[in-house]
């Protein structure tokens, strides 16, 4: 999947030479829509499935990552949201990926200029 305005935004974070933690400020910022979308999403029956969904930031030398999802305590998680050949796929973090794109650039942009304007 492509996010439109993620290279002109790379470029931006590159010039500020920023910090493992203000990397993941960034990062945690544009995770958010996604994840408080997902729990919108998800399959209800007993509401295991979206209390247990969250937002984990790894930084690194070369950046960071956030992975959004579900942990092993909802082992049927998978089968909801890429389905299986008795139940229709129910995708819940795909399509909160999907939907959410915009506002993760415009988040993302809006945390970059918040760390500009702390550093002048």
């Amino acid at each position: 999947m492509e996010v439109k305005g993620l290279a002109s935004l790379q470029a931006k974070l590159k010039r500020l030479q920023p910090s493992p933690a203000d990397l993941a400020v960034v990062v945690g910022t544009g995770a958010k829509p996604i994840e408080n979308d997902a729990k919108e999403r998800a399959p209800y029956e007993f509401g295991q499935l979206k209390r247990d969904i969250h937002t984990e930031v790894k930084t690194s030398s070369t950046g960071a990552t956030a992975l959004i999802g579900n942990s092993k305590l909802v082992p049927y998680a998978i089968y909801q949201e890429l389905g299986t050949s008795k139940i229709p796929a129910r995708a819940y973090l795909r399509g909160a990926l999907s939907s959410q794109q915009g506002r993760v650039i415009a988040d993302m942009s809006a945390a970059v200029s918040a760390l500009i304007k702390k550093r002048t």
